[in-house]
């Protein structure tokens, strides 16, 4: 049983899952000539803090991923007011802060963007509104106002997230 949750997150099925949410992006940017590359690697922090990456693939709970999304523009005109958008799939819990340059949204339907942290409206036991924050393991996609891009010029951005516990 402890072999089998430690391959609960093969990387074929992660992949699969991260092409699946990544597509709509791609094909949102293609008609304005920008290509965008999502690549993952591992972080590896050693006990003196240090971090290095590596390849990998499998994950098991408690690895850290880091996500990058780098868009260029092929156009031979400057793209004005690009989004750059990252999924976190599912099974993947965002890690707060992570993001590079500072994430302005994100999304848990990939329809729907709002400030960081997303909050949402419940109804407590006494009948009353509250206003929480919604779980980070809920988070699917962040996005970024990447403003205009220069011809033939390239902007990134990148975030880390958890494999669910």
């Amino acid at each position: 049983m402890k072999k089998q949750n430690q391959e609960r997150y093969p990387i074929t099925a992660w992949i699969i899952a991260v092409l699946i949410s990544f597509l709509p992006l791609a094909l949102v940017h293609a008609a304005e000539d920008v290509k965008a590359t999502l690549t993952s690697r591992k972080v590896i922090t050693d006990k003196n803090g240090k971090e290095t990456f590596v390849a990998f693939d499998k994950m098991q709970p408690g690895d850290k991923i880091e996500y990058q999304a780098v868009y260029r523009n092929e156009s031979k005109k400057k793209v004005t007011k690009l989004m750059g958008i990252i999924p976190i799939p599912a099974g993947m819990e965002y890690i707060r802060d992570s993001a590079n340059p500072t994430v302005t949204d994100a999304s848990i339907n990939g329809k729907e963007y709002a400030p960081v942290p997303l909050k949402r409206t419940i109804i407590g036991p006494d009948g009353k509104e509250e206003t929480k924050e919604i779980p980070l393991s809920e988070y699917r996609f962040l996005r970024w106002s990447l403003g205009d891009v220069a011809s033939g010029k390239s902007v990134a951005v990148r975030t880390r997230a958890m494999v669910a516990k």
